[in-house]
């Protein structure tokens, strides 16, 4: 603090010294050092902070430094661990996320997802509505995105003379039947079975005389337990071979795993100004 909390002291400054002694399990967890860390992480980091910022920063955390008890600072080589094994850090490889081998990490690869981080920090590209999910007999031909969920009831290639042409289904949701077409994607109907629920978000047309739901952008088995309604389910950019149960398992998971460890998009003074650390 007598050079004016100018964060010149250390190699490369202050934050990637903090950043290492977390990750190495110098500090311990239950240490109130560990938390002021953290919350400083999560606002952006101590170059983030005003100067003034700095040394309130400084004063908190060496008061910190003196509290003992059972939370104690962790010899240097000794390594945290989580249920035996070492701790997920930020820049490890996708293949460390449960159910990503190598095939799905090639994949995650095209997303420019190679680390921990590049899964927590992979945003959707927009939400399918479960707000708004309507029965088969109140969907309208308006132009307007709908989702409904029904039970393929068949499913099989749409054929023009001799050629394949697309994919259809015909589902229902036990207040009437909807026809979903795929033009010019006649492998669709391989990954459909008829019983499975199926979940289509899309424009309905009206077809001779007949509703129907051409190319939805969307469509993938009915999950009950992200599918509920009420609630905005993410949709991630995809590729082929990857599909979006696999990616949100990533994202969740990356962001159980290193969540306190992100920076925090409210900038560090304010973190410090509103007391803000959790």
């Amino acid at each position: 603090m007598e050079a004016g909390a100018a964060n010149s002291e250390v190699e490369a400054g202050l934050d990637t010294l903090l950043i290492r002694m977390i990750e190495e399990g110098v500090i311990a967890r239950k240490h109130p050092l560990y938390e002021r860390i953290r919350g400083l992480q999560r606002g952006g980091g101590y170059r983030a902070l005003t100067s003034q910022g700095r040394r309130k920063w400084l004063e908190r955390a060496i008061s910190a430094t003196g509290q003992t008890g059972e939370s104690e600072i962790a010899p240097r080589n000794v390594a945290v661990k989580t249920a035996g094994k070492r701790t997920i850090g930020l820049d490890d490889p996708v293949t460390r996320l449960p159910g990503i081998g190598k095939s799905a990490a090639e994949r995650f690869e095209k997303l420019g997802v190679t680390t921990i981080r590049d899964a927590a920090l992979l945003f959707p590209r927009r939400f399918r509505d479960f707000t708004d999910v309507r029965r088969i007999s109140e969907v309208e031909s308006d132009g307007l995105p709908q989702t409904v969920v029904g039970t393929i009831i068949s499913t099989g290639q749409m054929r023009y003379g001799r050629r394949v042409r697309g994919s259809e289904a015909v589902i229902n949701d036990g207040s009437g039947s909807l026809r979903i077409v795929w033009f010019n994607m006649p492998w669709v109907h391989r990954g459909l079975k008829e019983g499975e629920e199926l979940a289509v978000s899309g424009t309905v047309t009206l077809y001779r005389g007949r509703l129907q739901m051409a190319n939805p952008p969307e469509y993938e088995p009915f999950d009950s337990t992200i599918m509920r309604p009420g609630r905005l389910l993410p949709i991630y950019p995809g590729t082929q071979g990857l599909g979006q149960r696999t990616i949100r398992r990533a994202v969740g998971f990356g962001l159980e795993k290193i969540a306190d460890r992100l920076p925090d998009p409210i900038p560090g003074w304010l973190v410090e100004d509103k007391s803000l650390e959790s």
